[in-house]
């Protein structure tokens, strides 16, 4: 039982051990907001403000120190430490270290090296030759920093400081000269913490900083020997807590965004590979503590900017001498070009939209691939838009299941045939980014598609196969904007007398096409309108020619009767063929969508002296053509109990709404008297009222 329980114990020490945080420097930033508008585009926000944030972590006292201690013991220390307070901030630095795990050393130096005492756990015995340090000699600042090092422990993991304090100049080797100490020191990983007492100006106070900065530490200035214990007690709490020294912070952000207004001017700024380049040097940041920069972004151009390359990062030298590497996460900025979504002078004339399973889709990575074939207008982690190559259409994806896909091009045949492939490409590049939609044309989403188009309209279709060419279609009230005949032949014998006894489709007495016309033709001449139309095949040899033949006719047409459809039948109505799946092209089809969720805020104010009404429209939903919206304010009468308009604006061109976003109003409103007011929101294209987006307010 001993033997399991001391087994048990052991484990559970190393356990801690394992998970004990060492120290190091974590990254952050954010961007905010992360959609704005192009400096020319007349919108607001126009720039957006980038915040960088170190933050030291770690367990603090985990790293074992060792230090050593290197004092000025120079004639002119009578003069300028008569009280000798170095000796007392000295000692009360030594107490600061904990000697479970910390060493300490000692150098008293001048223009010789007067004692020294190797780093030792034993902390008294260190204090107590602090009394043992005079105020003789000249100054010689290469003996006491070689003395220093010298000091050292070969194989010792721990961090290797040497805190060196001088009121004097004297001989001196720089860093990056033969013979230097500080190259020395830079190699055996020590870092250097200068304290230059009474040195302000002088060259003794720029070797300090050399030995200082060479090696990753700080140079402190001592005005008097009162002071000494501060800085003594500074370097402590900063050796005991340091996350990080030699810390380079590096961004870069692409070259075409403007950048202003630095909390912290970058020590360097460069231009790499169409890249603008900061950087910022911090001495030391130790655990717990927060460093932040930030900047303003924006541009002239529109468009997904990445911001935060993998070159942007932070380097720094951990406690055990090595370098850290930590790298800032990308983030992305959206320019918009125009008030709205889509670029000015743009408009939806027609366009189609599915709902389909897009939960999986990973929105950066269809960036990736959407962004190498086209142009991205947008995105973020819930949408992105983007311009189809050749063409004036635009594919849009959100993460609540819609897929729209919006032309300038008003509805026709050859317009839906072009959005079922556009359909299919977009579902394509959806799947390869995490979605599993089918691309079967038999199958959900492309059937389920919605059509819609500005001119309100019926979108019909009837397929037949068979042998009975003896045919009518019946057509209802309405007018025939475009007609379409498609006619697939199956003929067995391919020769040449048989095809040419084939004498073609026939409307009436008129040839639709003939035997070696293609298989698709435009009949809408041949169908204007109601009417009972013969649809027929003449064949003088049909039944040794020809197997099943298959008739499609499609039209667009003006709305319908109630109830009233297309009909393909024969003579004596043995054979009826219905309409497949009429289509509404009206934009009320999709009315619902659009306002289910919609809300009206209001706010009132008074801005000299008139008064302003503040109206946001939010969750209104995605707008799948570019309509006008109306806001009409009217009040309330009591004598004839009706309300009176007194105001209606119009916010014209307002561009696709993403459900994500709200669309705003300012206006001065003509209002005078004290009474009940009533907001409304319209859709000025159909004349929709959003029923639930009205909102009464008493002034």
């Amino acid at each position: 039982m001993k033997t399991k329980l001391v087994l048990v114990i052991i484990f559970a020490l190393t356990m801690n051990f394992a998970y004990a945080a060492l120290p190091s420097v974590n990254l952050s930033s954010q961007l905010d907001p992360e959609s704005i508008f192009s400096l020319n585009a007349g919108g607001m926000p126009n720039e957006s403000c980038m915040t960088l944030s170190l933050k030291g972590v770690g367990e603090r006292e985990l790293v074992p120190i060792e230090v050593v201690l290197a004092i000025d013991s120079s004639g002119s220390m009578k003069d300028n430490d008569p009280q000798n307070n170095r000796i007392k901030a000295a000692e009360n630095f030594l107490k600061m270290i904990n000697s479970s795990k910390d060493k300490s050393g000692l150098v008293s130096w001048d223009n010789e090296i007067d004692f020294s005492v190797p780093l030792t756990d034993d902390i008294p015995e260190v204090i107590s030759r602090l009394k043992d340090i005079n105020s003789e000699g000249s100054t010689n600042l290469d003996k006491g920093l070689q003395a220093a090092i010298d000091l050292r422990t070969d194989k010792s993991s721990a961090r290797k400081v040497i805190l060196f304090l001088s009121d004097g100049v004297g001989p001196y080797t720089p860093s990056r000269i033969p013979g230097s100490q500080v190259d020395r020191a830079i190699d055996e990983n020590i870092t250097i913490y200068s304290i230059g007492l009474n040195v302000k100006g002088s060259e003794a106070e720029a070797f300090l900083k050399d030995m200082a900065m060479a090696t990753g530490g700080k140079y402190y200035d001592a005005p008097d020997s009162r002071s000494l214990e501060d800085i003594y007690g500074e370097i402590g709490k900063v050796l005991i807590n340091v996350a990080g020294t030699n810390v380079k912070v590096k961004y870069s952000v692409p070259a075409e965004l403007e950048i202003s207004k630095y909390s912290i001017e970058p020590d360097e700024r460069t231009n790499e590979s169409n890249m603008s380049v900061m950087e910022w040097y911090i001495e030391t940041i130790s655990i717990g503590d927060v460093w932040n920069v930030s900047f303003n972004v924006s541009s002239s151009n529109s468009g997904v900017f990445k911001l935060g390359s993998t070159s942007s990062g932070v380097n720094y030298t951990k406690h055990d001498g090595k370098i850290g590497k930590e790298v800032f996460d990308e983030k992305n900025l959206k320019i918009n070009g125009a008030v709205g979504i889509i670029p000015a002078g743009y408009e939806a004339n027609s366009g189609v939209y599915v709902l389909a399973n897009t939960s999986s889709l990973d929105f950066n990575r269809l960036y990736d691939i959407v962004n190498v074939m086209y142009d991205v207008v947008e995105y973020d982690n819930n949408h992105i838009i983007w311009s189809l190559t050749d063409t004036s259409d635009w594919a849009y994806a959100f993460a609540d299941s819609k897929i729209f896909i919006t032309s300038k091009s008003g509805m026709s045949l050859s317009k839906k045939d072009n959005y079922e492939n556009e359909l299919v490409n977009v579902i394509g590049l959806l799947n390869r980014a995490g979605s599993d939609i089918s691309v079967d044309p038999q199958e959900y989403p492309i059937t389920e598609a919605t059509y819609y188009s500005k001119d309100a309209g019926i979108y019909h279709k009837i397929e037949y196969t068979g042998r009975d060419y003896d045919m009518f279609l019946t057509v209802p009230n309405c007018s025939v904007e475009e007609g379409r005949l498609t006619m697939i032949f199956y003929i067995i014998n391919w020769g040449t007398s048989g095809f040419d006894r084939l004498n073609g489709f026939l409307i009436g007495d008129s040839h639709v096409f003939r035997q070696h016309d293609p298989g698709q033709v435009d009949i809408t001449k041949h169908i204007p309108g109601r009417g009972e139309y013969p649809v027929y095949l003449r064949d003088e040899a049909k039944e040794q020619y020809l197997r099943d033949t298959t008739v499609v006719i499609e039209a667009i047409t003006t709305p319908i009767p109630p109830g009233k459809e297309f009909v393909l039948h024969n003579k004596d109505f043995s054979v009826m063929v219905y309409e497949s799946n009429p289509l509404s092209l009206d934009l009320k089809a999709l009315q619902d969508d659009i306002t289910k969720h919609a809300t009206l805020m209001t706010d009132f104010k008074t801005e000299d002296g008139k008064i302003v009404l503040w109206a946001e429209i939010k969750n209104i939903g995605f707008l799948p053509i570019d309509p006008d919206i109306r806001l009409n304010v009217s009040r309330f009468e009591q004598g004839n109990q009706k309300h009176e308009p007194i105001y209606d604006h119009t916010l014209e061109n307002i561009g696709l709404i993403n459900p994500a976003e709200s669309k705003s109003l300012k206006l001065e409103l003509p209002i005078a008297e004290i009474g009940n007011y009533t907001a409304r929101v319209w859709l000025n294209e159909d004349n929709i009222e959003l029923s639930n987006v009205v909102k009464g307010f008493d002034l």
